[in-house]
């Protein structure tokens, strides 16, 4: 059985969850829409070259995968959402990066640890 907190924990996450899926199917269906135009790629940041646009696209859907396994209480999501974290390190994006990992963790990880430790009690 849960504690009250962890119930609350994961109620929080799962809102999150499903507001970071909306979020990652809506950006990789605009990108894929609206950028393709090629008269605005270089107004908009964002990706430039058609296989920028599907890596990214991808990487999206599989953020919004994770954060649908997420809210089915799958560990396998954490990894999924957490997988745009080493793109923005790598890139001049490294501020964004970390911000988002340590979102990622104290949003959707503490839940799923609390609720481990829970059960080994």
């Amino acid at each position: 059985m849960t504690s009250v907190w962890t119930a609350r924990l994961f109620r929080l996450s799962d809102a999150v969850a499903r507001m970071l899926l909306a979020a990652a199917v809506l950006t990789a269906v605009a990108n894929a829409i609206l950028l393709d135009d090629g008269k605005h790629r270089h107004s908009v940041p964002g990706p430039t070259h058609w296989v920028e646009l599907i890596a990214w696209s991808a990487l999206c859907f599989t953020t919004a995968l994770g954060a649908y396994l997420l809210t089915r209480r799958r560990p396998l999501g954490l990894v999924l959402v957490a997988l745009p974290s080493p793109f923005f390190l790598l890139s001049d994006l490294w501020l964004c990066g970390v911000v988002y990992i340590t979102g990622v963790v104290l949003i959707f990880g503490i839940p799923f640890a609390r609720a481990f430790a829970e059960a080994r009690q």
